[in-house]
């Protein structure tokens, strides 16, 4: 997404444009837990607390009250598919198809 931006900003022809900077597949956190899973072969869980439990635990840990809900609206947002889109024009604005997220995952934890 850095050089998608990067592109955008450095070149010429984007005045005025609007782009969806996305991947190209939408995953769910379970199944990002399970990647996780098989490349590192230990265990990794995805936990959905309530928006409430999330933001009094993040309180907890010292966020402020204001950013924890911020944090939470993302949750939710995601949990209602309101992120997903069916366009992406990375692969256009990078001028090769981008790393997909297992490979990226595998450079990580690999």
């Amino acid at each position: 997404m850095a050089e998608a931006a990067a592109v955008v900003l450095t070149t010429e022809g984007h005045e005025n444009k609007e782009y969806a900077i996305t991947a190209d597949t939408a995953y769910s956190f379970t199944e990002i837990a399970a990647m996780i899973t098989e490349i590192t072969g230990k265990e990794v869980q995805y936990l959905k607390p309530e928006a409430d439990a999330y933001i009094a635990q993040l309180v907890k840990a010292g966020v402020p009250e204001g950013d924890a809900g911020f944090f939470a609206g993302f949750g939710v947002a995601i949990s209602k598919a309101e992120f997903d889109t069916k366009r992406s024009d990375l692969a256009t604005l990078l001028g090769r198809k981008p790393q997909g997220l297992k490979e990226f995952l595998q450079t990580i934890y690999g």
